[in-house]
């Protein structure tokens, strides 16, 4: 989202879009509290609904309320940048990858393929969070640059950033930017410690 202004966001194609995942997520959300789930104790489905409602009010809730709170449409210029709480939402990928894995477990490939994902997903938050950087230091590259380069360029930067390479073409100009530069540099071995750890 970092990369198309408040226009693009509420209207046309793109905010139709939007507003459809909005919806779907606000959909989940209460479609949540009947749910059945299993029973970590006697693995039997629970299908009551109060018990239902606790543990989703015990566990996921006021993340998913958070995400869904303000609809891209519905909220207002000056709270723009709150929409970083729809973030929140990639909390529920590492439920998603644990089932995936469970039910997949003797599927060839699939660390691989949870590796490939997570590597991409971070980098993928590493190239949105640079671009707020360079937002920050009012280096928006060209006007007329259309999203798909900017956000090529910047993977080129994080994946340079993260594998040490460091070619310099691309590089951190004010404050915003070197300290996002700074935090992708401390945090690339992490990643990548984690991805020798899954794969041995």
């Amino acid at each position: 989202l970092v990369y198309f202004d408040e226009d693009t966001l509420t209207s046309g194609e793109l905010g139709g879009v939007l507003s459809f995942a909005d919806a779907c997520w606000a959909l989940d959300v209460l479609l949540n509290f009947r749910t059945g789930f299993f029973c970590g104790d006697t693995a039997e489905v629970v299908t009551n609904p109060s018990a239902i409602a606790k543990a989703y009010l015990k566990s996921w809730f006021f993340l998913d309320l958070a995400a869904a709170a303000l609809p891209t449409a519905l909220t207002p210029s000056g709270l723009s940048n709150l929409m970083v709480l729809k973030l929140v939402r990639l909390l529920r990928c590492e439920t998603y990858f644990r089932r995936l894995q469970m039910n997949h477990k003797y599927v060839s490939g699939t660390i691989m393929f949870k590796v490939l994902l997570n590597v991409l997903l971070v980098s993928h938050l590493a190239s949105c969070l640079w671009r707020v950087a360079q937002h920050a230091d009012n280096m928006n590259g060209g006007v007329d640059e259309p999203w798909t380069a900017k956000y090529v360029a910047d993977f080129y930067w994080v994946i340079m950033t993260m594998t040490t390479i460091g070619y310099g073409d691309i590089y951190a100009k004010g404050t915003p930017s070197r300290l996002c530069a700074i935090g992708v540099m401390m945090f690339a071995p992490v990643v990548f410690g984690t991805v020798v750890s899954m794969l041995t």
